[in-house]
Formats: structure tokens, sequence, C-alpha cells
């Protein structure tokens, strides 16, 4: 180390000297001597980087570091790895300063390279001895795998250096300054730096060492650093190995071998490569992640690594591996845990890898920097395709159109290199990596022409992404973030006609599409997953079947909400603003498809049946078709499970699949479905569902949740896809064929004014009315609300957005996919302009007639011509009660696009059950219904309404046909009738009001339900992903027409 030439080593701005830092080399695991330094170290936080010491940094230690007597000085204690802002770690510190999350907006002035003066910082200082083992010779080096965001380090009171790159890794060469007891290490955090302008990643703002510090004995004879390339030829189907060494000439004789594959190669005297041919092997894949152990023997150290034959390629503008077309149905992932912030924790997060693979996720885009170096083994191991990122994000120099930002000033260019050689280097021999990332949104420039230019020089055997160089001049795909289907549709197609006046529908004037036309296209962010939602998702995957299209990444994997301690000591979740900061972004940063606390969300369940490698399809004959969409691999040992499900009845059963190959549609025999659809023929009026899921052995599918499919006879059928269904396999994909059967009559709706009775004591069969204003007020012994006329949800992140394509833009007839560029009003600004959630009514009339009650209502909202005229009949038979609610709006007041159209009534608060016929079982809308069925469904009233960080509309299930509420012995019974135009309505429950939850910002501030709310809707507005994506396709929004809901009324 000490004397090498060092080629890969720059400095970073400003600092012209950088100590001890060595040349950034792998991430290996070896048999020499190691100290982890992580447990408890001292630590004192500062309000600035500079208390104590001048400006330069100083050539000794701060005395402060290295007095003996801390506890005088005020010093506490810290864990290392942490971050001192988080509860988990900094609460006994008392003031220890917050988390701070920003989006876009730097939190503190755009004045490059400096920051304010005002920097919290903290030193840590922790004592060692070395073990009796660590010998002498060779060198030491001290390692720091991420310190946010600038580290200065002294070692025995001599500085050692500083590094800058938060996430990653950094070593120095201390040789010469170890003793055998009594070593102080001192390390002074402080949370800004130059550097801070390069990490502006849509994230928390964490400070601290939030990895392991560690100290390396490089024995004599030491290899300093291996390549390894181990290629894949699919026609021979043999391997290679392609090895470069780092090393003095005292390491030779350096012995290679794979025991497995009978590779014994020992490489006499130096020299910088070897190559290998290695005869048959078995390719890696993330479908098949084969790995061999390489075993690097040289005279003072054993190095082992695990390895992958596998090759990657882009050949005429398709991205291959091993020889076939592959596609990434994958996720972004940042490193957050509620209450480690960025910490490593293993075992968490091999849990969290295997929740992906429970849900079909294939692929990881590390956003937007290198996790932690284990994270990129389980992948090795787990089985997916990486897309390393490099730690770069300038995004809030946009703010200022991109004046001085670091990508193109050339006093940045080191900085830059720096961080993606640093990125390359470590992760090189992993071979779930595919493809380098430059970084993220920090628009273009030279510096980034320059690292992917450096990129191609060291590991040409990976292609290179960067979503920002629309023109194409230096990235190999052309990727896209959160573009509307129809722009997809156009790139794929070749087409380079302009979707809007000004631009093409590439992004990039006309003239330079051409140079992207024959790129892979990679959504390198599409379908933005936060709160209820994301909506539109199957039209993007259909897409992903054109062999020119790479796939994409879903932003994003988990929402970051971080814990949050309340003033009474409870310990909630808190998203931005949350912890006292000036600047923030809000609620941007909780948009995953997990939440916090790992619980997938339902749109994660429609994403996975959308993308599954394998499914099946029925039709109401029983004949089956199975689906394989893999790519390089065949599946054996799945099955095929089938259930007919009608109201009253339900039979299932299940079929071995045969080895299914790679892209191919093969013909299922299962007589018994064919049996049980004679036995249950779909006949008055009652639907008949016929669902075929594809069960998986191999991957753990995570518990099975409510709300549960049942059959008539309360027995547990189908769980949802990604859950187990208790006998170790995983519901890989649904799908279903619904036959409805001829349809009962309507019966003719009375809509002329009846007549009036005697006077009327308000009574109704199982109702209670009040007789003189016609607003019901209970149902049996219960005390109910109104069944009232609904138009308002609580917006979703979704109806709050204002990004890219707006429905309020067009007519309902137009595409809302044609890009305008500019981002407009919020749906849900424009509702709350309407005023649309102060909707109240005032009585026409009542008309009492025998079995007949007719009320009709005339609603309005203040100051604008709308109008909502209701009318709610009821008519008893026996001990039943239909009633039929017409909605209709009329004047020039009401929006585009409306929430909802339907009813809304309060039940009292009570431990209710629910009991349906309808979709399920999870949550769904209009453009969200990829992962749900039709079926009888059973769950408490709480798990039909799926929380969020920030209340929100959630829980709606379209289709209902039958309804049973029961709690404390009691039940009351709801069946509806399709309605022309609005066929079934969707219903959802909550323990508190759209208003009510429309007015709270978090989900444990709602307090305790204000009642069981029952909603009714003929017409629910789509979900879409506008929070940072297309709005609601026009065809899935809520117009304000005539709408009705019908239903049959019992109690139980």
């Amino acid at each position: 180390m000490a004397g090498h030439e060092q080629p890969w080593t720059l400095p970073t701005v400003p600092t012209p000297d950088r100590g001890r830092v060595c040349a950034p080399r792998s991430w290996l695991h070896s048999d020499a001597a190691h100290i982890d330094l992580s447990g408890q170290w001292r630590f004192l936080l500062h309000e600035r980087a500079d208390e104590g010491t001048d400006r330069e940094l100083p050539a000794v230690a701060d005395p402060a570091l290295g007095d003996a007597d801390l506890d005088a000085l005020g010093w506490q204690h810290i864990e290392v790895p942490s971050s001192w802002v988080l509860d988990h770690f900094g609460r006994q510190l008392g003031d220890h300063g917050h988390p701070a999350y920003t989006n876009v907006q730097y939190p503190f002035p755009l004045d490059p390279p400096h920051v304010p003066d005002e920097n919290p910082t903290g030193d840590h200082r922790r004592t060692f001895d070395l073990p009796a083992d660590w010998g002498e010779g060779g060198h030491d080096l001290l390692r720091l795998l991420g310190a946010e965001s600038i580290a200065q380090i002294w070692l025995n009171g001599t500085w050692i250096g500083l590094t800058q790159g938060s996430r990653l890794t950094h070593e120095f060469d201390v040789t010469g300054l170890l003793r055998a007891h009594g070593n102080v290490l001192s390390i002074r955090v402080s949370q800004w730096s130059p550097g801070s302008y390069l990490e502006d990643q849509d994230e928390w703002w964490l400070p601290g060492l939030f990895r392991t510090v560690e100290l390396l004995k490089r024995p004599e004879g030491g290899l300093d650093d291996v390549f390894v390339v181990a290629d894949f030829d699919p026609h021979t189907r043999t391997g290679s190995l392609a090895v470069q060494l780092d090393a003095e000439p005292d390491a030779y004789p350096v012995r290679l071998s794979i025991p497995e594959l009978g590779v014994d190669q020992l490489i006499e005297s130096a020299c910088s490569s070897v190559a290998l041919s290695v005869g048959p092997v078995e390719p890696w894949s993330a479908e098949r992640p084969r790995l061999y152990e390489l075993t690097v023997r040289c005279a003072g150290e054993t190095l082992t690594l695990r390895t992958g034959f596998r090759h990657v390629e882009i050949a005429d503008g398709v991205l291959r591996v091993n020889g076939a077309k592959i596609t990434l149905q994958g996720v972004n992932r940042h490193e957050v845990n509620r209450h480690l912030g960025r910490c490593f924790d293993e075992q968490w997060v091999r849990d969290d890898l295997a929740l992906m693979k429970s849900f079909n996720v294939n692929a990881i885009r590390t956003s937007h920097y290198p996790p932690h170096p284990r994270v990129i083994e389980l992948a090795d191991e787990m089985g997916f395709w990486v897309v390393l990122e490099n730690d770069l994000e300038t995004h809030g120099f946009e703010l200022s159109g991109w004046k001085d930002n670091p990508t193109d000033e050339p006093m940045w260019r080191e900085a830059l290199l720096d961080r993606q050689r640093r990125t390359v280097e470590r992760d090189k021999n992993h071979p779930s990596v595919i493809v380098w990332s430059l970084g993220n949104e920090a628009h273009t420039g030279r510096n980034l022409a320059e690292a992917a230019q450096w990129v191609r020089q060291r590991d040409p055997s990976r292609p290179i992404h960067y979503e920002g160089d629309y023109e194409g001049r230096y990235s190999d795909f052309y990727s896209r973030m959160y573009p509307s289907v129809r722009e997809v549709a156009e790139f794929l197609r070749g087409s380079h006609s302009p979707l809007a006046p000004h631009r093409s529908v590439h992004g990039v004037p006309v003239p330079d599409a051409a140079a992207i036309a024959h790129k892979p296209f990679f959504l390198c962010e599409y379908a933005h997953a936060m709160g209820t939602g994301p909506g539109n998702i199957s039209a993007y995957i259909e897409q992903m079947s054109d062999e020119h299209h790479a796939g994409g990444c879903v932003w994003e994997w988990r929402d970051h909400a971080l814990d949050r301690r309340l003033d009474d000591g409870r310990l909630t979740l808190g998203y931005g603003g949350d912890f006292g900061e000036a600047v923030h972004d809000g609620t941007f940063v909780c948009d995953g498809l997990v939440d916090a606390d790992s619980r997938p969300s339902s749109g994660l369940v429609a994403w996975a049946n959308a993308v599954a490698p394998v499914f099946a399809r029925s039709d109401d004959q029983g004949r089956v078709q199975v689906h394989c969409r893999r790519d390089l691999e065949a599946l054996d040992g799945l099955l095929l499970a089938w259930q007919v499900v009608t109201p009253s009845a339900a039979r299932t059963g299940e079929v071995r699949l045969p080895s299914l190959s790679p892209g191919t549609v093969v013909d299922i025999d299962a007589p018994g479905l064919r049996t049980a659809l004679g036995a249950l023929g779909a006949s008055g009026g009652e639907p008949r569902a016929v669902t075929v899921a594809v069960l998986d052995p191999h991957t753990p599918g995570i518990s099975a949740r409510e709300p549960r499919e049942i059959g008539p006879d309360g027995r547990a059928l189908l769980p949802g896809v990604g859950e187990s269904d208790g006998q170790g396999r995983r519901v890989l994909s649904i799908r279903q064929h619904l036959a409805e059967g001829p349809r009962k009559p309507l019966a003719r709706r009375v809509v002329e004014p009846i007549g009036d009775d005697a006077p009327w004591d308000g009574r109704f069969g199982p109702l209670r009315f009040d007789p003189a204003h016609g607003t019901l007020r209970g149902l049996g012994e219960w005390d109910t609300g109104p069944l009232s006329p609904q138009i308002w949800r609580a917006p979703t992140d979704n109806d709050e957005g204002f990004f890219g394509e707006s429905s309020w833009l067009t007519d309902p007839g137009d595409s809302l996919e044609a890009d305008r560029g500019d981002a407009a009003i919020s749906s849900a600004s424009r509702w709350r302009a309407a005023r649309l959630h102060m909707l109240t009514e005032r009585l026409v009339e009542v008309r009492h007639c025998g079995d007949e009650l007719a009320v009709r209502l005339r609603g309005g909202v203040p100051s604008h011509d709308l109008v909502l005229d209701t009318q709610l009949r009821y008519r008893l038979d026996g001990e039943a009660v239909h009633v039929w609610a017409s909605l209709v709006p009329s004047g020039a007041g009401w929006p585009l696009v409306v929430p909802r159209l339907g009813l809304s009534w309060r039940l009292p608060v009570g431990d209710w059950t629910a009991t349906w016929f309808g979709t399920g079982p999870t949550e769904n809308y209009v453009d969200m219904a990829e992962g749900v069925r039709v079926g009888r469904f059973r769950a408490d009233w709480q798990e039909l309404w799926a929380p969020t960080i920030r209340p929100q509309e959630a829980g709606n299930r379209q289709g209902l046909r039958e309804l049973e509420l029961s709690c404390e012995g009691r039940s009351l019974r709801l069946s509806t009738q399709a309605e022309a135009q609005f066929g079934h309505p969707s219903f959802s429950l909550s323990g508190w009001s759209a208003v009510e939850l429309s007015q709270t910002a978090h989900h444990d501030e709602l307090g305790e339900p204000s009642g069981l709310w029952l909603n009714l809707d003929a017409v629910q507005h789509g979900i879409g992903s506008r929070s940072c994506g297309p709005d609601v396709l026009p065809y899935h929004s809520a117009r304000p027409r005539a709408a009705c809901v019908s239903f049959t009324l019992r109690l139980g």
C-alpha cells in the first residue's frame, strides 16, 4: 500500500490532502487478522464543526479528543454504528438534533462548495487493544464503511485523513501508528460538507458513523486486490475466468482454485492478470443464483470469493444475460429501517430481501448509492439483478436552473470520479451486479461523461445506466422516470413524433431522438407507490414483453418513516416536518410498496400478480393454459390450484404442473375442474368464479393475512398473492374467470311521488326515522347516523399530486397520457376549491305510504353553482327493506372529476366483523385490481381498512354482492342489485368519516373511532400515480353524472 502507485486515488473538493487514504479496492474476505470496532464509543456533540479548532484541518488531534478525563468534559456514550439524531441511538444524549427529510431542495443555502457555520458535529472516541495474534510486519488499515457526511480521523494523536462520500468505503494506511494496548481512535463527523451537495438523494439526512469501523491486518505477502470476471458462453455452456491481481512480488506464488469445477491454477511469478478456461459450468442468474467458491491463496493470506458465471451484453438494443433477453421486474431500494435509519442489520436485511422474493421482485436498483456491501453478497446468494448506483445526486441545483451544477463544473471533476471509482471497485466481483449506474437526478455534464468513460475502461463487462442522459451520449440505456404509457409505446415503436409541441416522445428535441432509438428502454422509476396505490400498473407491465424493453423498478420498496417519540413517551412514526425541520418535503418520504413495519400494501399485491413469472388462465369450460414468462431457467415442481366458487358453493382441487420452459405456454388437463364446473353451473343470476393459482414450493411466502377467502362452510380457501397456503407453498399468481349467469330482471323503479299516510311515527320495518325530516336514526336496536349522499373522499397522496399529466387538462374523451409537460393543480386542490368536502343537504320532501317511503334531499356547497339532488326510496318486503338511491348532479360549478358518487352510513362503534361476497382479499379500485378476485371473504373491520401514515382514502372493494356485518351476536345483511352503467357498488368500512380522515395528519392522531362508516359507491375515482407520475386515466376517472345505488337490507 504505502509506496505503491495508486492511480485511482483522487482528492475530494475542496481539500488538497486526504492524508493516508488508500486506493479503492474490493470488499474481500480474508483470513488475515481483523478487528470490528463496533460497540460503545464516547461521544460529544457540538453545534459547529470548528469549535475549539482552527478552520484549517489540524495536523494533530484536537486536545479534547485525546483528553483522558472525558467525563469531566461532558462526553457521553453512543453505539457505533449509529446516527446520533435517531431516537434509537440518541435518546440518552438529551438534545441530540433531529432527522431532516428533503426530496429536491437542500436544507442549507445553495452556496457550493460551502456549508453553514452551524454544522452539527459529533466527536467519537474509542480505545482498543490489539489481539495477541495481530502480528508484526505488513500494513495496518483502518476502514470506514459509511460516515455522513465528512469524517476527520486521528489515531493515537496523529491525523490520518478524512472521508467524503457518505455511503462509500474508505481505507487508510495506519502502519506504524498502532500499539499493543491503549490505542485511541478519534473520529470527528460533521453533518454538512462539500460532499453534501452530491448527496441530495430524496431521503433523511442522518449524520453519524452509520456503518462499521474496522481495523485490518494486511500481511506481508498479501494481496491488495483481486478482480474476477467469471464469464459464460451460452452457446458452449462453458465458463472462463479473467483474474486481475494487485500484489507485491512477495505474494507469489498465488493459487486460484474452484474445487467443485476442478480448477487449480498456480501462478508462479508476478503478473497482473490471468485467463482460464473452466469448461462446463452452471451459469448464475437471478432465476437460479448458482455460486461457486473461488479461493485465492498467496504467501500471506487466503481470500475467499463467491463467484457466478454469467455474461451481460446489450445486443441490437436488447439487454441480454447469458444469451437471453431479460426483463427487470424490480424496485428501488433505499437503506432505511424505522429504528436504525441506514445502519445495517443483517437478519433484518435478509428478511427484507426474502419479502421481495415472496412478491416476485427480481431486480434492485440501489437508489441512490451503494448499500452496505453485505446487501450485494445477499443479492448474489438469493438471486437479484442489481443496478448498482453511484453515491451521487445534485437534484437541488434544478431549483436554480442547474447553475453551478457539480456534474458539469471542472472543480468537482475529481470528487465525482472518486465516488464513481469507489463504487465500482468495491463491488466489481459480484455476479448480481449487471449494470453500473452513474447516479441519479444530477442533470448531465462533462464529469458524468468522464465517469462513464472511466467505468468502460475499468469494467467493459457491464453496461452503464444514467437516466439524465436523454441525448444518449454516454449511457447504454434510454432510461425514463414516470412516463405515460403512451410515451413508452411511442418509443418502443420507434416514433419520434412529438406528444406535445415542445418536446418529442423521448423528452429531447426531435433531431436528437434518433441517437437513443436503438438503446434498451428502462423505467428506472415508475408506478410511484405513495399512499393508496399505485394505479394503472398492468399497462406498463404488458409493454415489457417488447424485446427492447429492459423492464423497470417501482418507486419504491419501503416507506422511510422513522421512529418519533411523542411528548407522552409513546413511540410512533414520523415523516418530513415531524422532527422540527424548518425545511422539509413532508410525506413524500413515505412512498413504498411496504410500510415501515414491512407490511405489504395492496399495491404490492397487485404489482406482484401483474409481473408474476408464471400464471395460468382458465375459461368457463375448464380449459387451462399456463404461461411461463421466465427469461432463462425452466421451473419444476409447481402446482396449479383451482377453485370454483358461487355464493352458495365452492369446490377446489390441484394439478401438478410439468416442467415449464422460459417463454412457453402449456395446455393443462384439469379433469376435476371440468367436473366442478358441470356441478356448479352459473344459474339464477348467481356469479360463478373460476380461479386458478400457481403455487410455488421453492420460495417461501409470508403468513396468510386477513381478510381470508372462505367457502360457504367457513373453510379457508386460497390466500392472497405472496402468501403461504399453510403447506409451505407460496401463491405465485392468481387469475380468475367470472361468469355472471342470466340476471334476474330488476324490479321497475317507481319514481312518481307517493301519497301520504296518516301521521307517521318514524318506524319503518327494522328502520327508525325522524318522521319530520325523513332522516334515518336507527336499525333495530342500533342507533345509526343518516344514510347520506357522499361525494368526498379523504384525498390520497395521488389526489394531492401535481406532477405530469392531469385529467383536468383534457376533455373526457381525450387521452390523459399526452404529456403536457408542466405540473398542474392537484385533483385534491380542485376538489377543495369546489368545496366538495362541505356538501350539506336540506330536506325537500318526505312521503310515506304503507310499505313505501320516499325522501328527497337537495345538497349544495357554499358559494358554488353545484347541486346534488338525492332521492332515497325504501320499500318493505316482509322483514327486508329494499333501498334505492338516486344521485343527480347539476349546475356549472361541478369539477370535471369528482372523488366519488355514493352513500355513507354511520353505524355504532363496536367489534364488527364483515363477511362479503365481492372482490378481495385486498382493497381495490378501478385501476388497481390486479391482485384480487371475486369470492366470499371474512375479516374484522380493522383489517378491511388499510391504514397509511397519513390518513387517506383506502379500503375500497368493488363489485359488492352480499355483505354481512355482525357485532355482539347481532348482524345486518345487505345484498346489492347491479345498476345499468354502474354494476354492483363498491364498499368500504372505516372507523372515521371521510372528512375526519382528511383533517388528520397522522394515523396515530385519529383517536378512537367515531363509528363504523359504511360507504357504498356507484362511482369511485381511480388511483393513478400522480404523486409523482401520470394521473388517473379517463376511463378510470369519476365524472359527475347521475348515479344509482340499490340494495336490500335485513337484520340477522
